[in-house]
């Protein structure tokens, strides 16, 4: 072993012994959404880590809160020098919570996120359209020397009251990917 890597080895030895270390990665035991906590068990120790915060304030707000999944990796910090810790990073999240007037993913390229039941009332009145004009012209039986006004009056009674499909703001500027 080098010199250097002696040192090294030392001084973390020493810091280790005058005071707690400010992270630790162990496994997530449980998780208790509600309370906005977890269980970590420290492979290295076996001891359990109770009440590890999810979020960095627990108030009302939300910001980013990761809930990670039972049984994987989470890395914690120290919450200033007390014996409280938080999660900051998690191998698996089961949910990631974000509360933020706007969001962006993958630099806001590609648009706001569709909001897709609206969308999909829209595409349901468009269908009916559809089907109905199918139906019309499928089910059309022509009359002789009429000029076609029997054609124009029976798809103007199957499309009767059906209106295609709104698709004016269904996008949310909120939410860009």
């Amino acid at each position: 072993m080098e010199k250097s890597e002696k040192i090294r080895q030392m001084l973390f030895q020493m810091a280790k012994e005058l005071g707690p270390a400010p992270t630790m990665l162990a496994r997530v035991k449980s998780v208790n959404e509600t309370e906005r906590t977890c269980v970590l068990v420290d492979d290295q120790t076996d001891l359990p880590y109770e009440d590890v915060q999810l979020r960095p304030v627990q108030d009302s707000t939300k910001s980013i809160t990761l809930i990670p999944k039972v049984n994987t990796w989470a890395l914690a910090v120290r919450i200033e020098d007390q014996d409280e810790w938080m999660v900051i990073a998690v191998g698996e999240a089961d949910k990631i919570l974000i509360n933020s007037p706007e969001i962006i993913f993958n630099d806001g390229n590609n648009g706001g996120m569709v909001n897709w039941p609206d969308v999909k009332a829209e595409l349901d009145k468009t269908n009916e359209v559809v089907n109905a004009l199918k139906q019309a012209l499928t089910g059309f039986v022509p009359v002789a020397g009429d000029g076609g006004s029997a054609l124009k009056t029976y798809a103007a009674t199957q499309l009767s009251g059906k209106n295609v499909g709104d698709y004016a703001n269904k996008e949310d500027l909120t939410v860009k990917h």
